[in-house]
């Protein structure tokens, strides 16, 4: 049988390249990539590093400045994003990192979820909970606050591109009540603004949605805990003014009454009686 012709063609282009590359830097081609050096050696195929071709000890291997670019493009994607953000919380006992045992043991006594859910353990402490769900996830966010003996839990819904290294726990969600707050202000932008005007608006509970409980409103707000907290807003509505004071259901790692770390609203000083 005849070889075709294009099989002799590429025979002879093969066996130019070895001569050329033999006759260049006396490095010559194997079978397998591997080129063999002057001096009977055998180095990577490219490796031109030193007459040689032999990388100095602890030389490292250069970098390009070019970075790769890929854009994603993927529907399950955005569909993975809303179902986190609809059902996952991010969280992280300060102080600890329980192993995924004692996380499970303690999720199971203290939260009784309903449904199923999913635990995964990231870097740093966090450990994020996919709840199936949604009102097992509504209910713990809403609930709280929780420590794992001594230690409190920092609790956050859950965000796209969360950086461990980059969390600032400083700023937490805080839920606050508004007492005695005309009726007429119960409007969801009027709760948003206050929200907003005391941080960044995170939501407002169910109770309050449904208005079962008018004694006080109750809002979510992601604030800076390290800085003093104000007692109180004051809304104007035209001619109007309402002075509303604000009560912090539980400031996370501090007391809910004088606002000060160390000890919580059962311990504080301000509860002793008089001398």
């Amino acid at each position: 049988m005849s070889t075709p012709p294009s099989q002799d063609r590429s025979e002879e282009v093969l066996a130019k390249g070895k001569e050329t590359v033999g006759g260049a830097s006396g490095v010559t081609q194997s079978g397998d990539g591997a080129g063999t050096g002057g001096d009977g050696s055998n180095l990577p195929t490219g490796d031109t590093t030193g007459k040689s071709g032999r990388r100095e000890p602890g030389q490292c291997i250069p970098k390009t400045a070019v970075i790769p670019s890929l854009a994603l493009q993927s529907e399950n994607l955005r569909k993975r994003i809303q179902y986190m953000k609809d059902h996952a919380l991010i969280a992280k006992f300060i102080g600890i990192w329980p192993t995924e045992k004692a996380l499970i043991g303690w999720i199971q006594s203290h939260w009784k979820p309903k449904g199923h859910y999913d635990l995964q353990l990231g870097s740093k402490g966090f450990f994020t909970i996919i709840f199936f769900n949604i009102e097992d996830r509504n209910r713990v966010f809403e609930g709280g606050p929780y420590f794992f003996n001594s230690a409190g839990l920092y609790l956050r819904y859950w965000k796209e591109k969360f950086n461990p290294d980059k969390e600032d726990m400083m700023v937490a969600p805080v839920w606050v009540r508004l007492y005695s707050l005309p009726s007429e202000y119960w409007l969801p932008e009027i709760l948003e603004g206050i929200g907003n005007a005391l941080g960044h608006f995170v939501k407002t509970s169910d109770q309050t949605n449904l208005s079962r409980y008018t004694s006080y409103a109750r809002i979510c707000v992601y604030m800076n805990i390290s800085k003093d907290l104000p007692e109180a807003i004051n809304l104007s509505w035209e001619d109007d003014e309402w002075l509303q004071t604000l009560d912090y259901e539980h400031i996370p790692f501090r007391c809910r009454k004088c606002h000060k770390h160390g000890h919580l609203f059962r311990d504080c000083p301000l509860n002793s009686p008089p001398d």
